[in-house]
């Protein structure tokens, strides 16, 4: 009986200590969350969408004390209208699970999508970029941001 009841302990405390490091990886403290985990397996979030050329990506993993994962992929989509590429890739993103929410007044197309593991959602926004002088404006223009 003893024992049965040292088992039943030592089973609860590892279920807390493992219930403590979830909460710290998906928190983004170590690991990758279930969040950037589906960001970065998303079908937005191929080097080579829709045939475009990826620039480059930054991805904030979130902290402890609130802040949430994002990912910034920006995409050099060649020639060609601007508004018209963002409804070919948003067009893109519904076929893909992404539920379209509006446009903003920036011309950006917004949407949100379940994440697979939790009940919360991840936005999407799809719209041309504002980058430093460095790089022409005709290039890499195409921004999406996924945030959880």
């Amino acid at each position: 009986m003893i024992l049965v009841a040292v088992l039943v302990v030592a089973l609860l405390a590892l279920l807390a200590v493992g219930g403590v490091l979830n909460h710290w990886r998906n928190a983004g403290l170590w690991g990758v969350s279930d969040a950037m985990f589906q960001m970065r397996h998303d079908p937005l979030s191929d080097p080579h969408l829709l045939g475009f050329d990826q620039c480059f990506v930054r991805e904030s993993s979130g902290g402890l004390f609130g802040d949430r994962p994002n990912r910034i992929a920006v995409y050099n989509p060649g020639p060609g209208d601007h508004k018209e590429i963002i409804e070919k890739v948003g067009q893109y993103a519904s076929d893909h699970g992404w539920s379209h929410t509006r446009w903003n007044s920036r011309g950006y197309w917004l949407g949100t999508k379940r994440q697979h593991f939790h009940r919360s959602t991840i936005g999407i926004g799809i719209g041309p970029k504002d980058l430093p002088e460095s790089r022409p404006r005709e290039e890499c223009w195409l921004e999406i941001s996924m945030g959880a």
